[in-house]
């Protein structure tokens, strides 16, 4: 502002003032002073000038909030992000700690299974059945244990894999094989097709993980139907695929399904924790490949697992 400020210079642009002004207002800063007030050259000049230092001190006011915000907003994400890395962390420790007594209890049970068959082999004892039982409910427990492990390393971006070459026709029989030795009343048949051969670099326990899966949902969904598993490959991928008669999928579940603790029916009628089909969505994912389902209401669902031969780069 020059000496005497708009008082001594009424031959100043006005226009010229008020854009300088804006200008320095847009920037966080004002050269308006008591003086520039005292001395405007008239009423209308005043009345302007202190409009221009109001937005001044409105426009502060709120940059001072949104700065406050920010820094709230910083803090709540950081505090976020420490919750999930110790939830994380949690996860991992407490599956860990679990895997080893559930593992005693394991072999606890078989040992006791065994000398009781071995003192009574025609025993069908009350103690016999409760054995099996506890059997049975270990079994269970190191299954979640499991998959809260791999929530843990999902989530944490700890998901290894551990690539060798793998004949996935001959793993997916072997998978087939232990599914057709469950002699439960009641358990469906299980057919199996595929070519000779199709071999890739993939992590074994990963894709038995994966089949697995696949196989439990068509068994728990398809009401005693039979199951179609099949496989075969291309020059540059593998691909299996489970077939199910059951119950099958609405068309605005097919893509909600692969998401955390999502099902396509209510958990009250089907348990599990939802997590299997988006684990078995990662680690496929991991692999480079594909996990896509087909299915109508009524008509069953038919799971297809595409996998290059050849994983990424960075997968291990």
């Amino acid at each position: 502002m020059p000496p005497g400020g708009y008082g001594a210079d009424p031959d100043r642009s006005v226009v010229g003032g008020v854009l300088r002004h804006l200008a320095e207002i847009g920037a966080g800063r004002t050269s308006i002073t008591d003086v520039d007030l005292a001395n405007a050259a008239t009423d209308d000049m005043r009345e302007l000038l202190v409009g221009l230092l109001t937005l001044h001190e409105d426009l502060q006011y709120e940059r001072g909030l949104r700065t406050l915000a920010e820094q709230q907003q910083d803090r709540l994400v950081a505090d976020l992000r420490a919750a999930v890395a110790a939830r994380d962390e949690f996860l991992s420790v407490a599956s860990h700690e679990l895997r080893t007594p559930l593992s005693t209890l394991r072999l606890v049970t078989a040992t006791l299974s065994r000398r009781l068959t071995e003192a009574r082999p025609d025993s069908g004892s009350d103690f016999a059945r409760q054995i099996a039982v506890i059997d049975r409910q270990v079994v269970r427990l190191e299954a979640l244990t499991a998959v809260l492990l791999d929530v843990s390393r999902i989530t944490s971006g700890r998901l290894a894999l551990h690539l060798e070459p793998v004949d996935l026709v001959t793993l997916m029989r072997d998978i087939v094989g232990r599914f057709r030795g469950d002699e439960t009343k009641g358990a469906p048949v299980i057919e199996f097709q595929s070519v000779p051969s199709a071999v890739g670099e993939w992590d074994a326990s990963r894709i038995d993980q994966v089949a697995s899966n696949l196989i439990v949902n068509a068994i728990s969904y398809g009401k005693g139907t039979p199951i179609h598993v099949s496989v075969d490959a291309t020059d540059d991928a593998a691909r299996f695929t489970v077939r199910d008669e059951g119950i099958g999928i609405a068309t605005d579940q097919k893509t909600r399904i692969f998401e955390r603790f999502e099902r396509a029916v209510p958990s009250s009628h089907y348990g599990g924790l939802g997590l299997g089909l988006w684990i078995a969505r990662q680690i496929v994912d991991a692999h480079g490949g594909t996990i896509d389902v087909v299915s109508e209401l009524g008509h069953g669902a038919t799971f297809t697992v595409s996998l290059p031969r050849r994983a990424p780069s960075g997968s291990v």
